[in-house]
């Protein structure tokens, strides 16, 4: 199933028995599908390439054109496309501020060449902020799903907790059921990160 911010919310609605939207509206609902996404981009990578060229006598770059940037991982420089030396110069850099790269190189960039940046940016569901597509697979969007019913459910409890003719029984109900499915959320997503961990420190063992 090709999950969107549509049918995201109509999943948690039922999850929530509220298809109506009686007591969480649909604006409360996608605020929380928001959450839980953000927790899950910076959790689980979504790896990207992107370049910028050199400046001369520069070492200082915005990477403004990465959309969606959350981590730089490798910079590779000099680049050339059209010949992938092998193994890619790898080279030292740090950030200066959220979107700017400082190129810690011993040698000018003299204009002429091209900086490929490894990075992990953010994940999208299409519909939401504009995005167009939805990059989680099935199962970590019916993941965003539990954590977003989760946020909804934890959040209104708070809310009613003084309210007339709601009693603490019925907020403790929601207290709970919203803890449980935060802590599903939370768990999965470490079993998620840690099979990722376990992926990218694979190695060959030669006897």
């Amino acid at each position: 199933m090709a999950y969107t911010l549509s049918t995201m919310t109509d999943a948690i609605e039922a999850m929530l028995k509220d298809s109506a939207n009686e007591y969480w509206s649909t604006a409360e609902i996608q605020d929380a599908i928001e959450w839980a996404l953000a927790v899950y981009s910076y959790r689980v990578k979504q790896r990207a390439i992107g370049t910028i060229n050199d400046v001369a006598d520069e070492r200082e770059y915005s990477l403004a054109t990465l959309t969606g940037l959350v981590e730089v991982t490798r910079v590779w420089w000099p680049y050339d496309s059209a010949d992938e030396a092998h193994p890619p110069n790898w080279v030292q850099w740090y950030m200066l501020d959220d979107d700017k790269l400082y190129l810690d190189v011993g040698t000018d960039p003299d204009g002429s060449e091209v900086i490929r940046v490894f990075y992990t940016k953010a994940h999208t569901i299409n519909g939401l902020a504009s995005a167009t597509a939805t990059t989680p697979d099935d199962m970590g969007c019916e993941l965003l799903i539990v954590g977003a019913a989760g946020r909804c459910v934890l959040t209104k409890s708070r809310e009613v907790i003084d309210a007339i003719n709601v009693s603490s029984e019925v907020t403790g109900d929601w207290e709970g059921w919203g803890r449980s499915r935060l802590k599903e959320f939370y768990e999965t997503l470490d079993g998620v990160v840690s099979s990722e961990r376990m992926v990218d420190d694979a190695r060959v063992s030669w006897g």
